[in-house]
């Protein structure tokens, strides 16, 4: 390993070891995750038969599965900011002022257009594999309405808490602190590592391609609360699909098609208006005034491979394989 770093230019040395830091972060990420996974189902069998009402039961149990949630995301955050700081290098800080886009309604409504496109076409593709019983049409399951505290709990855990506690790891502290390296590649890391965060066939494609919308609007804002805003509607549009499917069943396909006609629609106008508005200030994503430690794209996948990163992925990938 030695011969190895003495090969390495001080930049490079430097992204390698940043990249180790990233790679045992996420392992972190899983354990935490997993374990949480565990004792959430032990509480829930405990705690069953103490509650009188199913729905304060239900309550109960989905707060404390936020919390486990968003400690198995933050924990990692200070993990990688001490052991990046333990290599004695500085620690990019996570750009989160809250000044927002003006452009923002309009970010959003493009984004989530993209996004949903390609969910059809990571669903025909898992489909075409037979994949097909990694999804399923709605967040909870069955055909029964869903009451209004379920929509607000699923809109706490599944829509708010993901925007923050997944912006905070993947972009606040991921990608700002591979910036040094190139915003490309900063953003291709958090993408690629945040699509087999999910650990599904199902959802790889289009997390990925969210991922990038999202790291790009990260990169070209400069503020961490864009993106937790676009990546809460994001997952916001889909619980309105569960809406519509359970609590307006008569012609609910049609509605939904409605629903997802309109959306395209209102997502192209937005696209088509945004590229007018910032065409001429297109730049290159190569380089800007926080790229202080320049690796090549043809070094920064086989540098940023270290055993930790393999680890990570490998686990990942065998978890959605063995499903």
């Amino acid at each position: 390993m030695k011969l190895v770093n003495h090969e390495l230019n001080p930049y490079e040395f430097r992204y390698v070891r940043v990249a180790g830091a990233i790679g045992i972060s996420m392992l972190s990420f899983l354990l935490f995750f997993h374990l949480g996974t565990s004792l959430y189902q032990a509480v829930a069998k405990a705690l069953v038969k103490h509650f009188s009402s199913f729905v304060a039961y239900h309550v109960t149990m989905e707060l404390f599965y936020g919390a486990i949630y968003l400690a198995a995301f933050l924990l990692p955050v200070l993990i990688l900011r001490f052991l990046i700081r333990a290599k004695g290098y500085p620690i990019r800080p996570m750009r989160a002022s809250m000044r927002l886009s003006p452009y923002l309604p309009l970010i959003i409504l493009a984004s989530v257009m993209i996004i949903r496109s390609s969910a059809h076409i990571n669903a025909l593709w898992t489909s075409l594999l037979d994949f097909s019983s990694y999804y399923s049409v709605g967040v909870l399951s069955g055909k029964a309405e869903l009451m209004w505290y379920q929509i607000l709990l699923q809109f706490l855990i599944g829509c708010l808490i993901p925007g923050i506690c997944e912006e905070i790891l993947f972009r606040g502290a991921i990608q700002s602190n591979c910036m040094p390296f190139g915003r490309t590649n900063a953003i291709l890391i958090a993408s690629v590592l945040f699509a087999l965060m999910h650990e599904s066939a199902a959802q790889i494609f289009y997390t990925f391609v969210a991922g990038i919308l999202f790291g790009i609007v990260y990169d070209r804002t400069g503020n961490l609360w864009n993106c937790i805003i676009l990546h809460t509607f994001n997952n916001a549009f889909s619980l309105i699909d569960d809406v519509i499917y359970f609590n307006f069943t008569k012609n609910a396909i049609l509605k939904l098609a409605i629903y997802e006609g309109v959306l395209t629609l209102l997502g192209l106008f937005s696209a088509v208006v945004l590229i007018l508005r910032f065409a001429h200030k297109r730049d290159d994503l190569g380089g800007d005034k926080f790229v202080s430690c320049p690796i090549t794209h043809q070094n920064a996948l086989r540098l940023f491979l270290t055993p930790t990163v393999v680890l990570f992925s490998v686990l990942t990938v065998f978890s959605i394989l063995s499903f």
